[in-house]
């Protein structure tokens, strides 16, 4: 199964972060968990499923919280051409309203057009 590119529109793809320890076990607040081993044996078998299926994405979007900023340095490193990570704070929970293309300062091929 292919991903049809088409330069008129854009793919989002959602990963939620693989599984991380306990915030009890990081002083009770979760910002700082990190995946376990688990996490990251999951985390690396989600992303060799999306390289099956084609998923190509020219960036990849995460949270800085650690969970899923490792979560997507393990998928760039999987994924073909090994996107750039890019960490945005607008992704961390509680964060102000959603972002879009025209408002987001990350890199997409260069800068996003404004």
């Amino acid at each position: 199964m292919g991903v049809l590119h088409d330069a008129s529109r854009m793919e989002v793809y959602i990963l939620r972060h693989g599984e991380a320890v306990d915030a009890a076990e990081v002083g009770g607040r979760d910002e700082p968990s990190r995946l376990t081993e688990n996490g990251k044996a999951v985390s690396k078998a989600a992303a060799e499923s999306m390289v099956k299926l084609g998923v190509a994405p020219d960036l990849i979007l995460t949270s800085p919280y650690p969970r899923a900023a490792e979560t997507a340095r393990i998928t760039a490193k999987c994924l073909k051409g090994s996107p750039p990570v890019k960490e945005d704070r607008s992704l961390e929970p509680g964060a102000p309203g959603p972002r879009t293309s025209a408002s987001c300062s990350c890199e997409r091929r260069g800068e996003w057009e404004r």
